[in-house]
């Protein structure tokens, strides 16, 4: 049954007023020119023809048992791109997994570090109404009869965004030619044995959120339906009626990107359809994105585990990096101003970068701020695997490029909070995080480091691991002596 709550009232009547792995035959780059731009209120699930099935070798792994008792997010999204404003329905069903009684809920709400942007209009717990306390963007909800383990809760959310003008930082905001929404919901954080509800304050530099594994299922109405602009998002869209219906599962998180000055490019690696948003004048770097990232999915789809997700969209945006999301990434654009028609250039390193994201962060999740090497440094170690496996000829450049030529220093397993400035972080995170990991694999052996690493993402698949995990994993794999390594990088 369709639901009209007060926020979405509201915003409807507002908008009234106003080793190398071959090529595999199903990897298929598709030119921009044979497709149009979309401009319909039911966007495709796919911009290309229809894909061939997915090959069971690329299938998700399965879901743990207790899938079922996942989070469950129901957002009923309301959208006025022109004036940049959002009204949203939210249900939260939320399973107690832990072993203890839960008094309280704690809340992720990232809107609120922009002030004004995030307005609540109502709250029910079970149905009733219901208070919560904030304080910057924490949400602590009281329950009024206690959380047993294995309970569950249903929570009613609306609210209003009133999206603010992006900067180059963060991906949240509008700008010019598009709106981006990345965690811009309220989402209840982890509660983790011995730590409790995991939400970290932000820093100047890396990712603070931790995220549990959890179900999406997003209804998307455009307030213009008669020119609507075309949405990128984490899964195909199917139309219902009025509303554009996502579902993606076992993810962290859901995030789209809507704009009516989008061009797409499609390819397909084994079924998963790979689809890159760009920007006029970037033709040929969104066909690069899209051939790239669908070549990513192929290779590390046999490396590490299969592809966790149904699609992977590739957004063009105005920001200094990239950034990873579940089925979706970010690139900023001045990598496409600067794409050189080969394979030696930010655009393609870091597509690839952002591919591998989608297993070490999206199916293997950690905790970003504590431990960003869990996901950064396996990342960027990633880029010399699928240069190494897919472009022989480039690794040395990509060691000097990419690496080398700043001479990175730190420790591998600082925090976010250990590191003042974007250079000092990513030299040790991600590249220091990167001799760490060539100096292990020449440790233990090619067989022991890939067994490790396919080992971690499915033993670790749609959990949070840490680095205690990844140390036993590797320790079940080898006997070989390390620790020398360790104390060299580690602090």
């Amino acid at each position: 049954m369709q639901r009209t709550a007060p926020a979405i009232c509201l915003l409807l009547f507002l908008a009234a007023c106003s080793t190398a792995i071959p090529a595999s035959p199903a990897l298929i780059a598709s030119p921009q020119e044979t497709l149009p731009l979309i401009r319909t209120a039911t966007l495709p699930p796919a911009l290309s023809a229809t894909p061939p099935p997915i090959a069971p070798a690329l299938r998700a792994p399965s879901p743990t048992p207790e899938s079922s008792h996942r989070p469950h997010y129901e957002l009923r999204l309301a959208l006025d791109y022109a004036r940049h404003l959002a009204g949203v329905d939210e249900t939260i069903t939320y399973t107690n997994r832990t072993a203890g009684t839960l008094n309280e809920l704690v809340l992720a709400v990232e809107p609120r570090l922009w002030p004004g942007t995030f307005i609540l209009t109502d709250l029910k717990v079970d149905g009733k109404p219901a208070n919560a306390d904030f304080s910057g963007e924490r949400m602590s909800l009281k329950l009024a009869q206690p959380l047993a383990a294995g309970g569950s809760v249903s929570l009613l959310i609306g609210y209003e965004l009133q999206i603010p003008s992006k900067n180059q930082r963060y991906q949240f905001g509008y700008s010019a030619y598009q709106t981006n929404l990345l965690d811009w919901y309220p989402f209840v954080v982890p509660n983790i044995p011995g730590k409790g509800w995991v939400l970290h304050s932000p820093a100047p530099v890396g990712e603070h959120l931790v995220y549990e594994s959890a179900d999406f299922d997003v209804f998307l109405k455009l307030s213009d339906p008669s020119n609507p602009p075309v949405v990128a998002a984490g899964a195909p869209g199917a139309a219902e009626g009025e509303w554009m219906h996502y579902r993606l599962l076992g993810a962290r998180g859901f995030s789209l990107s809507a704009s009516d000055h989008f061009l797409v490019s499609t390819a397909e690696a084994g079924g998963v359809s790979v689809t890159s948003y760009y920007f006029d004048g970037h033709r040929a770097a969104g066909t690069q994105a899209a051939k790239v990232a669908a070549e990513a999915v192929w290779f590390f789809s046999r490396k590490f585990a299969p592809y966790p997700y149904e699609t992977l969209s590739i957004v063009e945006s105005s920001s200094e990096d990239g950034m990873e999301a579940d089925g979706l990434f970010f690139m900023g654009g001045h990598f496409y101003d600067t794409y050189n028609g080969t394979q030696e250039n930010y655009l393609t390193a870091l597509s690839v970068h952002e591919t591998a994201h989608q297993w070490w962060y999206g199916l293997v999740g950690s905790d970003q701020a504590l431990e960003p090497w869990l996901d950064e440094a396996l990342a960027t170690y990633s880029e010399r695997l699928f240069y190494e496996a897919n472009y022989p000829d480039h690794v040395n450049w990509w060691w000097y490029f990419r690496i080398r030529r700043f001479n990175p220093l730190g420790a591998v397993n600082g925090s976010i909070y250990d590191n003042g400035s974007f250079r000092t972080y990513t030299n040790a995170t991600y590249f220091v995080g990167a001799y760490w990991l060539e100096d292990l694999r020449v440790r233990i052996g090619d067989d022991v480091f890939f067994a490790t690493l396919s080992d971690y993402a499915s033993r670790n698949a749609y959990q949070i691991a840490s680095a205690e995990t990844f140390f036993a994993i590797l320790n079940q794999h080898t006997g070989v002596d390390y620790s020398d390594i360790v104390n060299q990088y580690f602090k």
